[in-house]
């Protein structure tokens, strides 16, 4: 099979080793002349004045295929099949790329990936999860299926990041109605993955964490707040003062103590209610009646005094990162304790206004690192003096755009997307090919795993089957847990870089291409069995002929046509085959282990 690496003129050894402009087909371009590019919008001004002052010119466009494929693979995780392949290419709309880039953005996959991108940023972890642990899986899907909702009703990102940072279990529900809603939701769970949870108004499964240390992980809760909602790593000062930062331990502690309030147990109230309802089942039993289903396990969380084993942080003023001593906020909920006041309301209002330095430039830098492979600040998480953005005036006219139009994330997405930056190719030219922090061209990168997996579905036309954790029929990218009961899949979204999700900073997932990752797609044999097994044998038995075959499998794993060398080598080799299917399962082998079909260009 290796001989088809080589007739299509791909790279054989190590191909993902170097995952930049080499892997695509043809030479970089010999020329120092600025194309014909315009402004989409702001983006393009100070990305290109950027350039322009450093003497480097930009990539030309990406072609329709090319674009098609990158929008496909960044806003829903998947790649665009044959027909859509085929229908974009021959429409001639001017307004063709705004429409798809609409489209997609409506796409309920699209909403799937951001649920999954928030599930990595705010610890969706099977193993951390309440148990018992035959219901950690649905549970790990409630918490995808509450992200999901809001980015389907395109819910502004505040309101999003509120309902995180500001949760209770009861939400100021009747404590009678919310102990049979709980007890519905736990029951429902046993049975199957359709548990309605995304109908909460808040996310407590991000607070329902079990203790660690015999302590309940307020440090970690603090440091995962400060990375995914600030863009700051402060782990270091839980020890020492920041050697790289301005923070110190008080400020660490300080933060802490925010979250000092938050208690995960039976609250008195709840204890006292369910007391009663064991004894009125225990009279009801006693006379002969029946009591129906017992009542599961229950706790929930809520905010009471700080816990009698929080560090010597409750002795100090509760204190916002890099913002004001927080008063105490008074919220309406009947679920706090009986003069209690909840410090994350205040947190959260302080992150909200208008003039934080953290908040909206943090999500602004995180969906633009989404959608082109690296952030205005890299890591994501390393906001300080020390590490200034590549683009300052940029990210802060971003961030203030994004708050004046109400933390509208798919505007800001649709914003990006339409820029002529973002549509850039990813073929360098003589002057752009060291760029990787300007933005002169796209940045050639590996897909997040998930998306790798449906890309393999899409090339081959297997059945997904991910094991009794998650439920049937889905994609990959649709899966909330951070563990599966297949152990096949498991692996390659190990192998392709799935975030553990256990670091509280931005340094939990990788996508660097690897040795292992070219040898397990070349010589698998789970892989290479889907390559026979899949829809390959319909496609041969469908009536098409061997160039109209060929045009089919290049759609479908590099989302374009054949070139004429391209298409004339492989002819070669199928007109002299005595085995048609042997050699169109080489000819598919040779693009799936091509560097074009396995990374986002």
């Amino acid at each position: 099979m290796c001989r088809f690496l080589l007739i299509l003129g791909y790279c054989l050894i190590a191909p993902l080793a170097a995952a930049d402009e080499s892997a695509q087909p043809g030479a970089a371009a010999a020329t120092t002349e600025w194309p014909d590019l315009k402004a989409a919008n702001f983006i393009d001004e100070r990305i290109f004045a950027r350039l322009r002052e450093l003497s480097m010119v930009p990539s030309r466009l990406a072609d329709d295929a090319a674009f098609l494929r990158r929008l496909s693979l960044t806003t829903v995780g998947q790649l665009p099949d044959a027909a859509e392949v085929r229908s974009f290419v021959a429409d001639r709309d001017p307004d063709k790329r705004t429409r798809k880039i609409d489209e997609l953005l409506s796409h309920k996959l699209h909403a799937a990936l951001w649920a999954t991108r928030f599930s990595e940023m705010t610890g969706n972890r099977l193993q951390g999860l309440e148990g018992p642990d035959e219901l950690k899986p649905k549970r790990a899907k409630m918490w995808h299926d509450w992200l999901r909702k809001r980015f389907e009703q395109k819910m502004p990102y505040d309101e999003i990041v509120r309902g995180i940072l500001t949760a209770t279990s009861r939400a100021g529900a009747d404590i009678e109605h919310w102990i049979d809603e709980e007890a519905s939701l736990v029951n429902a769970a046993r049975s199957g993955f359709d548990a309605r949870y995304r109908d909460r108004a808040g996310l407590d499964l991000f607070w329902r964490r079990d203790l660690v240390d015999d302590k309940y992980p307020t440090e970690q809760f603090a440091e995962r707040i400060a990375s995914s909602f600030m863009g700051i790593r402060i782990n270091c000062a839980r020890c020492h003062n920041h050697p790289f930062d301005h923070w110190t331990q008080q400020d660490y502690r300080q933060f802490v103590s925010v979250f000092g309030q938050v208690r995960f147990d039976m609250s008195s109230e709840l204890h006292a209610r369910v007391a009663d309802r064991i004894e009125q089942r225990r009279r009801r039993a006693a006379q002969g009646e029946a009591v129906g289903t017992a009542l599961p396990r229950l706790r929930e969380v809520y905010v009471g005094d700080p816990l009698p084993s929080a560090p010597a942080a409750a002795l100090l003023a509760p204190k916002a990162l890099g913002g004001p001593e927080l008063a105490a906020t008074v919220a309406a909920d009947a679920s706090l304790a009986s003069g209690a006041r909840d410090l994350r309301v205040a947190l959260m209002d302080w992150l909200n206004d208008p003039e934080n330095p953290y908040f909206a430039r943090n999500a602004v830098n995180r969906v633009w690192a989404h959608h082109f492979g690296r952030g205005l600040v890299e890591p994501l998480d390393g906001f300080s003096a020390a590490n200034p953005p590549s683009h300052p005036g940029l990210l802060d006219e971003l961030a203030a755009d994004f708050v004046d139009h109400g933390y509208d994330f798919q505007r800001l997405e649709r914003l990006i997307l339409n820029s002529a930056t973002w549509q850039l190719s990813s073929e360098p030219n003589d002057v752009n090919r060291a760029d990787r922090s300007y933005f002169s061209r796209a940045y050639v990168r590996i897909p997040p795993a998930e998306t790798v997996i449906d890309m393999w579905r899409a090339a081959t036309g297997i059945a997904l089957d991910f094991g009794d954790g998650v439920p049937k029929g889905i994609r990959a990218v649709e899966i909330g847990s951070s563990r599966l009961g297949d152990k096949r899949w498991d692996g390659i979204l190990d192998l392709f870089g799935r975030s553990a999700r256990t670091q509280t900073c931005d340094c939990g997932q990788s996508n660097s291409p690897s040795i292992r990752q070219t040898l397990a797609l070349m010589s698998d044999a789970n892989l290479l069995r889907d390559l026979s097994q899949g829809e390959l044998a319909g496609l041969l038995g469908s009536g098409l002929g061997s160039e109209q075959l060929l045009d089919e499998l290049f759609l479908r794993t590099l989302s374009r046509l054949p070139t004429d060398d391209e298409r004339s080598a492989a002819m070669q080799a199928v007109s002299a085959a005595v085995d048609q299917r042997g050699v169109f399962e080489d000819v598919l082998w040779g693009l799936v282990n091509s560097q074009e079909f396995i990374t986002n260009h």
